[in-house]
């Protein structure tokens, strides 16, 4: 990158709408580009925990298991579970359409606490509302016994939002290793030095996101005025870190995160508890970049141990190989839970509920070199 900086002859467009200078490329630049993907697809502010312990806490039990039911009919899971629909509750809840809905204790509550989601306007209501979807990827294998050559086929099809400068870009590697000349086509990200999706000719692989449960919001046991909280070790005192954002053409703004052993603090519920955010980007294992291994992987067993212990934002990974084999992994840090974790934000200095670890595989070898 650097190197092109120093040759190109004009600066890319980008560049002059902002009508800033670039700066040299940093190592860490890059692994800033892998954080802000974790941004992109996975949930970054807890809303809808922090949002679901509000209606939990205020509504009853009957009304809030119907509107937030654990499942439908039309769920395809892979161990063959089956939901039942909730039944219709007997108690009312508030009518988020009624002229006295000003009146209403879940409206007043959500008011009172900065979620400023409901309008007396249905329609606005439904528009405010109807953020949950989930765009998706798609990608599909195809096993050597299906096809003419006897080896698999992989196709990919990665949902991303349109931007300047686009997400994907498609790119082709070579470059010569200690045994061999590595030729991989694909496409990659701006900033990353690995091939995210592609081909090698012995294998070929493709990502969708998988949309699991990778952070959690913890109510605080904070004593002292919120000076102190209780951890399942005893009290502990807050840090603080400053951070500078510069803006263009005027001071930098600074702004102080209040920091847990858990991770930072994020706001107040409802009682006036602090709540604080427990993700796996903010773990030192969330980037690593071992996924550039896959450039030089031939088999599908390879890349699962590659999968095993990469720190990405974590992928449905479906791979295929040229002697047939077709398999789905999931690949980046999974979690290990205990306690009542997930769905609505917990008290996790009491022991009761907490993370035991990140599942990831750290310093195992690739196949071929074990």
């Amino acid at each position: 990158m650097n190197q092109g900086l120093k040759y190109i002859s004009s600066h890319p467009f980008e560049y002059l709408l902002l009508q800033q200078e670039p700066t040299l490329w940093s190592e860490e630049d890059s692994i800033l580009t892998v954080f802000s993907m974790y941004i992109d697809l996975q949930n970054k502010d807890g809303v809808r925990e922090r949002t679901l312990g509000l209606m939990k806490a205020i509504l009853s039990a009957d009304v809030y298991a119907f509107l937030n039911p654990k499942g439908s009919i039309w769920d395809a899971a892979i161990d063959n579970s089956h939901y039942k629909p909730s039944p219709m509750p007997k108690n009312a809840w508030p009518s988020a359409s009624s002229a006295k809905q000003s009146q209403s204790p879940l409206i007043n509550a959500i008011a009172s606490h900065g979620i400023d989601h409901i309008s007396i306007d249905q329609n606005d209501i439904l528009q405010q509302y109807q953020v949950g979807d989930f765009p998706g990827s798609n990608n599909w294998g195809i096993s050597g016994k299906l096809t003419s050559t006897g080896s698999a086929m992989i196709a990919n099809d990665m949902h991303l939002g349109l931007r300047v400068p686009n997400t994907w870009f498609r790119a082709r590697f070579e470059y010569p290793t200690a045994n061999q000349k590595i030729k991989v086509g694909g496409a990659t990200l701006p900033g990353v030095p690995s091939m995210i999706v592609g081909s090698n000719g012995h294998i070929a692989w493709g990502f969708t996101n998988s949309y699991g449960d990778y952070n959690d919001v913890i109510k605080l046991k904070s004593i002292n005025n919120d000076q102190q909280y209780m951890t399942p070790n005893g009290v502990e005192n807050f840090n603080f870190h400053k951070q500078l954002i510069a803006i263009k053409n005027e001071k930098p703004v600074e702004v102080i995160i209040k920091e847990t052993i858990w991770g930072p603090v994020i706001g107040k519920n409802h009682q006036g508890e602090l709540l604080v955010f427990r993700w796996v980007a903010h773990d030192k294992h969330a980037v690593n970049f071992t996924s550039t291994e896959l450039e030089r992987a031939t088999q599908v067993s390879q890349a699962f141990n590659i999968a095993a212990r990469s720190g990405m934002p974590a992928q449905n990974m479906l791979v295929g190989d040229k002697t047939g084999n077709v398999e789905w992994t999931i690949m980046g840090p999974l979690l290990r839970k205990f306690g009542d974790v997930g769905e609505t934000p917990t008290y996790w200095h009491t022991k009761s509920n907490g993370w035991v670890t990140l599942l990831i595989s750290i310093g195992v070898p690739p196949d071929n070199e074990s």
